[in-house]
């Protein structure tokens, strides 16, 4: 080993077809490395920080150390420990937030959790249905079953900011792709198998803990026996049967019902027409309570979809009733505008905060960063904040 001869290490050990690459590149724990050291004279590569899906060390709670493209791409053959490496070998340190380095320790729990497992083989159109009858307990599926997928794919971006630079997860960057990514994949029926290490960014994504993935799993499961998943596509179909049981059985308001399924009355409404179902439209009418509330969100620059999920009434409505007050209407728009303004200024700081150095061409690439608003909307402000920027 030491001496590196043919036929190396490597084919001594069977390992000439591990197919191990720059997808997958070796990592360390620089705490880690000095602990080994002190205990055992030497560092070495631990198992735990090599699986694709990790990008911390558990133990010490801070980024790992990735080897460079060129260790993995040219010098493989030779018999290389951690410690062997300089700083040309490794990537230079990724800056991430506190939430980023939150979110990436999930994930190596996840990882770990799903380890320790005892089976751990998934059936992929199995593991589809889980993760779309998750996604619309967390309202991403319209009443129709389809995926609202601009609203998926925005929580992820959210979620994941800035991940898809670090060294082997640019997939996460590819949700913007006319098939969205990773998600498109994930969520729709294709043939081929995906890797892991996509998988488990998407249940960390959708699920809070494994215990919630492994339960609505085993449900799916249940419920496609013998390879029928009937019982599965009328499921994520099943709010709009429950919305007609309730308009017209149970006699509901709109309101009442759209409430209850987790749904915007303008969703509900729409299926109704769509169906041909009748229902009762309630007198435009708004008691004194609800319109005072109604202008005070309207005057604090609310969304339009907040305001009517909080009051109960419809978008069209209050669209209808900025119509006929224009000063109020032009109070909301300003509200509203200062309200996205600081929104998009804090996202940019922020990932100007989490990117020291980056250049500006990067920085645009990364999801959410908000330059392009601001540069329409905002220059004056992008520019004081920014000089270089014209």
């Amino acid at each position: 080993m030491r001496s590196g001869s043919s036929p190396g290490p490597k084919s001594i050990l069977g390992l000439a077809a591990s197919r191990l690459g720059v997808t997958m590149p070796l990592k360390a724990c620089p705490e880690c490395m000095l602990e080994d050291k002190r205990k055992d004279l030497v560092a070495w590569w631990h198992l735990e920080h090599q699986w694709p899906s990790v990008r911390v060390c558990l133990r010490h709670a801070q980024l790992l150390l990735v080897a460079q493209d060129e260790l993995h791409v040219r010098t493989l053959k030779d018999w290389w420990l951690p410690e062997d490496l300089d700083n040309r070998h490794w990537w230079t340190a990724s800056q991430v937030g506190k939430e980023q380095l939150q979110e990436l320790i999930r994930i190596a729990e996840w990882t770990a959790f799903l380890l320790k497992q005892d089976h751990s083989y998934f059936e992929q159109d199995l593991l589809r249905y889980a993760y779309l009858l998750r996604a619309q307990q967390r309202s991403w599926i319209a009443m129709d079953g389809s995926v609202r997928l601009q609203a998926l794919k925005h929580a992820f971006a959210r979620s994941y900011q800035g991940f898809a630079q670090l060294p082997g997860l640019s997939f996460l960057g590819t949700i913007t792709d006319v098939n969205a990514g990773i998600l498109g994949l994930l969520l729709r029926q294709f043939p081929s198998a995906r890797h892991p290490v996509k998988h488990i960014y998407l249940m960390a994504f959708l699920f809070e803990e494994p215990a919630e993935f492994f339960g609505l799993y085993r449900h799916v499961k249940a419920m496609a026996k013998s390879g029928d998943t009937t019982l599965l596509d009328e499921q994520l179909q099943d709010q709009i049967a429950q919305l007609r049981r309730m308009i017209v059985e149970e006699g509901r308001s709109v309101n009442a019902a759209a409430s209850e399924l987790g749904v915007t009355p303008t969703q509900a409404i729409r299926h109704l027409d769509s169906e041909g179902i009748p229902y009762k439209k309630r007198p435009r009418v708004l008691s004194p309570t609800i319109e005072k509330k109604l202008q005070v969100l309207l005057k604090a620059g609310k969304e339009r979809q907040e305001i009517s999920s909080a009051l109960g009434i419809r978008m069209g409505f209050i669209k209808d009733y900025l119509a006929r007050q224009p000063e109020l209407k032009s109070a909301w728009t300003r509200a509203w505008h200062g309200r996205r303004k600081k929104e998009y200024r804090r996202c940019f700081l922020g990932v100007l905060r989490d990117n020291p150095g980056v250049p500006m061409k990067q920085i645009k690439r990364i999801n959410g960063n908000g330059f392009q608003w601001l540069y329409r909307n905002d220059r004056e402000w992008l520019t004081a904040n920014l000089p270089t920027v014209r």
